[in-house]
């Protein structure tokens, strides 16, 4: 049986209506990351690699992250060779409940991936002109291993 394409068009446009009319719960997917930003909370061991500005660049510090959305970063910076210890920095973070998210320190905006038991975060930059990568692992006490 040969069918016109104005019958296709018709047949295309139902498909796509039971699709979008059906109930959304079969397509939610569940929260891995239910706790939003008090996934991440305490203190991170943070190592960055990559390049700004055309020079590269190394990052080691500390991330302490509150729970509620800021945080503060000490860290030891290479820069082209040069050794920078600047000034502890605060910031903002969001986590989504499908354990993505994102932080903004100063004019830095990253987005990133964290474990849903918040041991581990993978950032990257998404400033143009910028290739950073981080990970952050959660500092533990020998009484939590």
């Amino acid at each position: 049986m040969k069918t016109t394409p104005l019958a296709r068009f018709f047949r295309g446009i139902s498909l796509l209506l039971t699709i979008a009319l059906s109930p959304m719960g079969l397509w939610a997917q569940p929260q891995q990351c239910p706790l939003q930003n008090a996934t991440l909370d305490g203190g991170y061991v943070s190592h960055a690699t990559g390049f700004a500005g055309g020079n590269p660049l190394a990052v080691v510090g500390i991330t302490t992250y509150d729970g509620h959305g800021n945080f503060q970063l000490s860290a030891t910076v290479s820069v082209n060779g040069t050794i920078l210890r600047p000034p502890t920095g605060t910031g903002t973070y969001t986590v989504n409940g499908d354990c993505t998210g994102s932080q903004t320190l100063g004019s830095s905006n990253y987005d990133f991936v964290v474990t849903p038991d918040g041991r581990e975060v993978t950032y990257i930059s998404t400033n143009p002109g910028t290739v950073i990568t981080v990970t952050s692992v959660r500092l533990v006490s020998k009484g939590e291993q």
